[in-house]
């Protein structure tokens, strides 16, 4: 599998620029150096397994997603939707609601 760090950094900016989250706070909160972001595109690599489990932790999707814009939801998400199965259907609509509006939002159509 090939993995572009171009679509990377595109993918994790976007999740940045949506959430209106600074790439300075970002590296800051994610224990990056700042200028590790432009190295990674200028030299063409992608980070190591553990700086990329941070990311993806911090941005609360998963590293499959990161390196290939597939499988988004975290297991804390698959947790959540089946802990829905012991709620009463008029509890669980608020909660659908929410998981369908964070759904949207992830699968936004990049401009």
């Amino acid at each position: 599998m090939n993995v572009d760090i171009d679509d990377v950094l595109e993918r994790i900016f976007f999740i940045l620029k949506e959430r209106k989250i600074t790439k300075k706070y970002f590296c800051q909160c994610c224990n990056i150096n700042y200028q590790s972001l432009h190295d990674w595109k200028i030299r063409g690599t992608i980070p190591s397994a553990h700086i990329l489990l941070r990311i993806s932790e911090y941005l609360g999707v998963t590293m499959e997603y990161l390196l290939t814009g597939k499988t988004l939801l975290t297991n804390d998400v698959a947790v959540a939707c089946s802990l829905l199965l012991g709620i009463d259907a008029e509890n669980r609509k608020p909660v659908l609601a929410m998981i369908k509006s964070q759904y949207e939002f992830y699968n936004k159509k990049k401009p």
